[in-house]
């Protein structure tokens, strides 16, 4: 699955590339105010009751489904209405006016996303809950591929943004046909009082806290835009997906394993702190792909992209730093979740938030978009010790030694890596393709031996760990399909 997921993430940063050469980034920012307004929309009306019908013991939970569908079937067709009737009032912020009714239509175009997503199959919840990640794959990766060849083929011929959200269009609306192909269950328009008060007991903390996480991660795009205006929008958000949006999509995939997995034996300490203990030292072996985004942001900017784009480099090393935080954080919501304690998740969420509140306007005003990176970056600096002391605490019950151990030593690993491209970057007069690929496999070969050699020596586990996390996974995904 992991190597799956490398190649989609491949295809995505092509796809970026491409675009990136052919649209400006302010008819990017523009394409990006309309995904911000629905993310927003979004977030603040998400129930929650994916996680709860993923979090609850029983196998067979085909008596929430119509409850869930429908509530997502009203929401989503609410919230395109909404965003449909404000699209005029928001492309009025900080936009020229000569590009408000474009803004306008896209947001609008963009809108029908929501009516695709209320219709897909709810079943598909099952993929998860039973760890059949490779349906999931095939689900996302074939929407994926059919918004990359459209995107790409329509920005190619026309060089419009409009290419961007035909793509998006057709890739939403293959994802919801396909789920009807891909599982058997055929949800009903039902609404049960009981079973939807059920489902919110649980749902309501992820409602709050998803609210809370969107504006510590995407709130810093809001400022962009109401401050800075779209140029400097489609500048950050081209630089966001170069950095934390591959480390993240890897991360987002780590919860749909973790979640499920933490849920099986929330019950037993002593198993949940090996477990725990062997996902973390897996998880942090993401350091080294952070490690080339920051040690080869400037030669990719100058490569790959055109001097338009310039601007993003200090904003990639900026994000890729607080990569590393968000890395070791990925193991955190998933243990919160599946040990029946969002609420801590949520608490955890109001610190980060009031952070960032502080922080987002002084640092964006004086220093653009570098300094709404560097909200993003103390947000996750500051709580991280505190979370960490919680979870050693009260749920893990471990010494400090043995969780930071294989957290500190994949950095120094990962410090080497850094140092070996350093010091063969400059041993070449004129940077080229071929010497961009060479550098990033000096890296990894570099890291891959000192990990190896630090494995030996401090007695990791880390071979084994992995060995053993994909045996039990897979042996856990059989038994829920037999």
């Amino acid at each position: 699955m992991l190597t799956l997921q490398v190649f989609s993430q491949c295809i995505t940063i092509i796809r970026t590339i491409i675009i990136a050469r052919i649209i400006t980034p302010k008819y990017y920012g523009i394409l990006s105010i309309a995904l911000l307004a629905m993310a927003i929309f979004n977030k603040l009306s998400e129930s929650g009751f994916r996680a709860a019908l993923i979090q609850k013991d029983k196998d067979n939970i085909d008596e929430y489904l119509n409850t869930a569908w429908s509530v997502g079937v009203i929401r989503n067709g609410i919230l395109f209405l909404l965003l449909f009737i404000s699209a005029p009032w928001l492309a009025q912020i900080n936009i020229e006016p000569e590009l408000t009714k474009l803004t306008t239509n896209i947001i609008r175009a963009v809108s029908l996303s929501f009516l695709f997503s209320g219709f897909t199959n709810i079943a598909t919840i099952y993929f998860q809950k039973e760890m059949n990640f490779n349906k999931t794959f095939i689900l996302n990766f074939s929407a994926l591929l059919l918004d990359t060849f459209i995107s790409i083929l329509f920005v190619i011929i026309y060089e419009s943004i409009w290419a961007l959200v035909a793509g998006r269009l057709a890739a939403n609306l293959l994802k919801c046909l396909m789920s009807y192909f891909m599982h058997q269950y055929r949800p009903k328009f039902s609404l049960n009082s009981k079973l939807f008060k059920e489902l919110w007991s649980f749902g309501k903390w992820i409602f709050v806290d998803n609210i809370l996480m969107f504006i510590i991660v995407e709130g810093n795009k809001f400022f962009i835009w109401g401050l800075l205006g779209p140029t400097s929008l489609g500048l950050y958000q081209i630089a966001d997906k170069h950095s934390r949006v591959p480390i993240i999509e890897f991360t987002s995939k780590f919860y749909e394993i973790f979640f499920p997995a933490y849920s099986m034996i929330q019950s037993d300490v002593k198993r949940l702190q090996n477990a725990y203990l062997k996902i973390l030292l897996f998880t942090v072996q993401l350091f080294p792909a952070i490690g080339l985004i920051y040690c080869l942001s400037f030669d990719f900017t100058h490569l790959f992209l055109d001097a338009n784009w310039y601007p993003i480099i200090d904003v990639i090393k900026i994000l890729s730093i607080s990569l590393l935080f968000i890395v070791t954080g990925t193991t955190f919501g998933p243990l919160f979740h599946a040990t029946g304690r969002p609420d801590i998740a949520f608490k955890n969420r109001i610190f980060r938030f009031t952070i960032f509140i502080v922080l987002i306007y002084p640092l964006t005003k004086q220093w653009g978009i570098n300094g709404a990176a560097l909200t993003f970056l103390a947000a996750n600096v500051i709580t991280m010790p505190i979370v960490t002391i919680y979870i050693i605490k009260n749920i893990i019950k471990c010494s400090y030694i043995t969780f930071l151990k294989p957290i500190i030593i994949t950095l120094a690993a990962t410090l080497i890596l850094a140092m070996s491209i350093y010091l063969t970057k400059s041993l070449i007069e004129t940077m080229n393709i071929i010497w961009f690929f060479v550098l990033i496999a000096i890296g990894i070969i570099s890291y891959i031996i000192c990990i190896l050699s630090f494995d030996r020596i401090f007695k990791l586990g880390l071979l084994n760990g992995i060995q053993e996390i994909y045996t039990n996974l897979k042996s856990k995904r059989n038994n829920l399909s037999d």
